[in-house]
């Protein structure tokens, strides 16, 4: 926020809350009220309210990195359909009595690409020209305001 970063301010502390609130949920034992009304079942239909809740979240943080690098927007895509995947399997718990297993591991596949992304995202914001002999590239849209400047230097050759 020190730099004016609105989005990454907004995103990465609300993330690391994220992280902090998972491990409370998921911490917490239920309690025997909660077995004999549904058991493991309910636990995983709120997991599944809360990652879906987050999915939404992640939607309109997507919908921010529209302007960015595709590098950004895969990442937040990824991250997208990984709470929206986990959700949903968590949520089916209520209905078959077990959490789907397909659509759990699809979820985790989309996490590992998030992942895989979000250390790509955090090298190429490292290196640069100043202290490596390559930049990573990012992929910008063409829409994007730096390729906007690209086009307009090009033009003044």
């Amino acid at each position: 926020m020190a730099v004016g970063n609105t989005f990454g301010a907004t995103s990465f502390c609300s993330y690391g809350a994220y992280w902090i609130t998972f491990a409370l949920i998921s911490d917490l034992e239920p309690t025997d009220s909660a077995k004999g009304a549904g058991g493991t079942c309910h636990n995983e239909t709120l997991m599944g309210l809360f990652m879906l809740a987050w999915f939404i979240f992640t939607t309109l943080m997507l919908l921010c990195t529209l302007r960015s690098s595709l590098a950004m927007f895969l990442l937040f895509f990824f991250l997208d359909m990984n709470y929206l995947l986990l959700g949903i399997a968590h949520i089916q718990c209520s209905s078959h009595g077990e959490v789907l297993i397909a659509v759990q591991k699809a979820g985790g596949l989309c996490g590992i690409f998030a992942a895989f992304a979000a250390w790509w995202n955090a090298f190429a914001g490292i290196a640069d020209t100043s202290n490596g002999f390559f930049t990573v590239p990012l992929g910008h849209f063409p829409w994007s305001p730096i390729v906007h400047a690209h086009r307009a230097k090009a033009k003044e050759v």
